[in-house]
This record gives C-alpha cells, structure tokens and sequence, in this order.
C-alpha cells in the first residue's frame, strides 16, 4: 500500500490553478492513499478542487473544511482506492487566525478497518502542543491500524518520541538521514515538516519526493511511504 502526504498549497502558481499538473503527477506514483492539506473549494465547479482531483485520480475522498472565507473554504482532503466507511472533522482550531482540523476517516481495508488521520498543525509551538492532545485522543488504543500523516510544522521534530510512546506509532522517516526528511521550502528544503505515522503496518519504503515537477507544484515537497500488508 502506497501512501502520500502532501500540503497542495490551495494548487495555485502565479494566479492560476496548477491542479491539473499536480494531479496528473500524484496519479504517476500510483498511490493507494493520499493525504492533502490546504485543498481549496469555492461553488463554482472547476474550483471544488477535492472533487476535481478526486476524480482526475478515480478516488473516493472525504473532506474536512478548516478555514472559510465568502467564497468557499479551504482545508484536509483524504483521497483513497479503499471504500469510505465513514469520515468526520475534528476542529483544533487554537486561535481565530489559524483555522485546523484534523480529518479522520474510516477505510475498509483488508476484512477490517483502517483509521486515517491527516492534519494540519499550527505555526506556533503552544498550540501545537495542544493540538497533538487531540490527535493523541483521536488516534484508537489498540492494535488498530492507524495512519496518521500532513503538515506538523514541527521543524524541532519533538513529537515522535511522544506519539510513539503514547500510541505506539512510528514514524515512516526514522530510517533517513535528517537532510532526507526535509519538505520545505520545496526549491530548497531545510525544515522537514510533513510526517507519516503508523502502526499495525509494515514499512517497506520511505522517500521525500523532490526535483521536478514537486519543486513547483506547491511550497512543500510530498513525503511518500510503502507499507506491507500484516
């Protein structure tokens, strides 16, 4: 199972929509389930972008809207080859400035259930801290499989001791050098901020995905891991 997350950046370059480009390169990777983050939708059809890419990919998808605005909204998008069970949106909003959410959808996978978590934490390390409370909350006990990826904006790289010493999840990034994990900015990363976690899978493979077309799609770079099914 192939899995990406990725922070689209509203998919917008110069005043124009780059959705197209970026969907026909995510389609390349062949995921399985991708995770995006700030996905802008207006009413106007051509600018629902969840849907659009949706069905450029051939996905079922669940979205979870953070900030509006009078024209529409943006927020975190689950797109998947899985049937959706169910899908909600978890408001960790901390201020009225950032608007975030944590977007948690249920997959039918493999006779049982996979629970994905994509999010978006904020810029400011106080009320990261009380968002990773709710995630932690929001992730099951157990040996449920869990999937939990996006943007943490977490440049120190402080919360994967506590997420896996809290819910036993690892991050898909241990095994590469510091360097590797950095997603931004996309042109010439030197903060790695985009995560994947899990538990009750088997990495086989982890990689940011950098150089073109990534290094115009959007200011970060995707982080893409592989996972054997247990």
């Amino acid at each position: 199972m192939r899995v990406i997350t990725y922070n689209l950046h509203k998919a917008r370059r110069a005043g124009r929509s780059i959705l197209e480009e970026a969907g026909d390169a995510l389609r390349a990777r062949e995921p399985d389930v991708l995770l995006c983050q700030e996905v802008f939708q207006t009413h106007c059809s051509t600018e629902r972008q969840a849907h659009v890419l949706a069905e450029q990919l051939g996905f079922e998808h669940a979205f979870g809207p953070n900030k509006f605005y009078p024209a529409g909204c943006h927020g975190n998008a689950t797109f998947t080859r899985l049937p959706v069970l169910r899908a909600y949106n978890i408001d960790v909003s901390q201020s009225r400035f950032e608007k975030r959410g944590i977007l948690h959808t249920h997959l039918e996978w493999n006779d049982s259930v996979l629970e994905i978590l994509n999010t978006h934490f904020s810029l400011t390390g106080r009320q990261r801290k009380l968002q990773l409370e709710a995630l932690l909350d929001a992730v099951p006990n157990g040996d449920v499989p869990v999937l939990v990826a996006g943007d943490f904006n977490d440049w120190h790289g402080l919360l994967d001791r506590r997420i896996d010493r809290e819910r036993h999840l690892r991050s898909a990034l241990d095994a590469m050098r510091p360097q590797e994990r950095r997603t931004f900015p996309a042109k010439r990363p030197f903060l790695a901020l985009d995560r994947i976690y899990y538990r009750g899978l088997e990495l086989v493979d982890a990689r940011v995905l950098r150089g073109a077309p990534w290094d115009v799609l959007s200011d970060h770079l995707p982080v893409e891991a592989t996972f054997r099914v247990l």
